[in-house]
């Protein structure tokens, strides 16, 4: 609990009515959780990935510390490559052996294959051609076997080649084209998952290839790449894994709701404040989504939504559907802690501390819903971690919900 600097009198302005940490690894049992079929995974408590049935919440950890980061909450994504797990079938390759099932991959079985270049050879690479005039993010669990650089490449006859260079060795981005963005996340055991970003502008002769050794290497029929999990998916930042086999799958929205009582138990109509902690996926660019909302029909809801500049509140609308408030703007850290604070004709907000802003001409609907990460459609997914979440009876005043943000 965070102690405040100032001098609260009632114990129920220091206990929240709602506090849910995520970081347990736990769901609230009075949270509804749905996310359609079992091709969803997380990575566990001991830092492998591994698949979650359906309608599970995904509590995700850090696949180094093995730190609970929270509750992830994803849009619905597809990965459109053929049996990712597997490089000797569905894909094309040019000079290469595919070694299959030669070492433990990141979810601990002896799955991953090791990708070898012929001896002599300086062009190899590995492709399927899934791609449309688009926005696409490859990514692929890589261990260095012998060759230090990876190489990952969009092509078309109208882009050319697009690439990015990974050191399996040090963790880093190298040489990057232009137009192309890229990162490299650890995993244990010397794996990392390295993500190409790009947008198609052409489709003569494409191609996505998740592995290509650089021109600069040649091949001596020996060295070379443990790879696993390639994954090919619309959208400039890349999501969780979706394992294939011999069809393209998708992996479906989360939604995470509290209605009916399980709402209404612990929420005050004449109003409240809220202060959230959560993580955005790192990577991810300019983006339309929802911290949470407030919701009873088109006409009565309200909440927050994390958008390119900042975080912006759009917290009441009145019978015709007009906003009551103009949105407000807030630069956010990719961890950030958030306070918003209800009250007939009384909003504020703060983020990490800041100095809040206020408005004074608002009211308040009645509501019914709650809706965490998501929008009352079940769209517009946080695409991130929820960490906490706590609602607190008072209406606070700008000292304090500065405090609590802190």
């Amino acid at each position: 609990m965070i102690t405040p600097s100032f001098s609260l009198t009632a114990t129920e302005r220091v206990l929240p009515r709602l506090a849910l940490d995520f970081t347990t690894a736990s769901l609230d049992s009075r949270i509804t959780f749905t996310r359609a079929l079992n091709t969803a995974t997380r990575v566990n408590s001991s830092g492998l990935v591994e698949t979650v049935n359906a309608d599970l919440p995904r509590f995700d950890y850090d696949p180094i510390t093995k730190v609970c980061k929270g509750l992830l909450i994803e849009e619905s994504r597809q990965n459109a490559f053929l049996q990712s797990e597997d490089f000797s079938t569905s894909w094309s390759s040019i000079n290469i052996t595919v070694s299959t099932d030669a070492t433990t991959a990141p979810d601990g079985n002896a799955t991953a294959d090791k990708w070898i270049p012929d001896n002599g050879a300086t062009s190899c690479w590995t492709w399927q051609s899934p791609l449309t005039v688009a926005t696409w993010t490859q990514t692929i669990f890589a261990k260095y076997a012998g060759i230090t650089v990876l190489q990952m490449n969009f092509f078309s006859n109208e882009d050319g080649d697009r690439f990015a260079q990974f050191d399996l060795q040090a963790g880093t981005v190298g040489t990057v084209s232009a137009g192309v963005t890229a990162s490299i996340t650890p995993f244990d055991d010397g794996w990392y998952r390295c993500r190409i970003t790009y947008t198609m502008t052409g489709l003569t002769n494409q191609a996505a290839q998740p592995i290509r050794m650089p021109s600069t290497e040649t091949g001596d029929g020996t060295k070379g790449y443990y790879v696993w999990g390639a994954q090919c998916e619309l959208g400039a930042f890349p999501t969780s894994y979706i394992p294939t086999t011999t069809t393209a799958l998708t992996r479906n929205a989360d939604v995470a709701t509290m209605t009916g009582t399980n709402f209404s138990s612990w929420y005050n109509a004449n109003g409240g404040s809220f202060v959230f902690e959560f993580e955005g996926i790192k990577e991810q660019p300019a983006n339309f989504t929802r911290l949470f909302v407030l919701y009873k029909d088109a006409s009565n809801s309200c909440g927050v939504a994390i958008f390119p500049t900042g975080l912006s509140s759009y917290p009441f609308m009145d019978t015709a559907g007009v906003s009551q408030l103009d949105f407000i703007t807030l630069m956010i850290a990719n961890q950030s802690k958030v306070g918003f604070v209800f009250g007939t004709n009384n909003f504020k907000y703060a983020i990490n501390a800041s100095i809040p802003g206020v408005d004074t001409v608002v009211d308040i609907p009645q509501l019914t819903d709650f809706y965490l990460g998501c929008d009352q459609s079940g769209a517009s997914q946080i695409n991130g971690y929820l960490k906490k979440v706590a609602y607190y009876l008072p209406v606070f005043t700008s000292p304090e919900i500065q405090a609590f943000t802190k």
